[in-house]
């Protein structure tokens, strides 16, 4: 397999943090690693929820008024 992610290019470099950090350290820092991942996922999964109840908010609030929301439309199609 080539590419940026081979097998082997990713046993070099834990080989690599093996040497430089200590086994001791290795699983202190895949957990905080792994917390930070968990984290951030939480914090796209609340921003993505925040913005369905804006998108759908302003939805319900214009609906009945001729006009759509449309990221994509130029401003003149936006006033139907």
């Amino acid at each position: 397999m080539e590419g940026l992610f081979a097998p082997w290019h990713i046993a070099i470099v834990l080989v690599i943090a093996l040497l430089v950090f200590g086994p001791k350290s290795l699983p202190q820092m895949g957990h905080s690693l792994g917390k930070s991942v968990t984290g951030f996922r939480q914090g796209l999964q609340d921003a993505k929820e925040e913005l369905s109840g804006v998108m759908k908010e302003a939805a319900d609030t214009n609906a009945g008024h001729g006009w759509v929301l449309c990221a994509r439309c130029p401003r003149s199609y936006r006033d139907i």
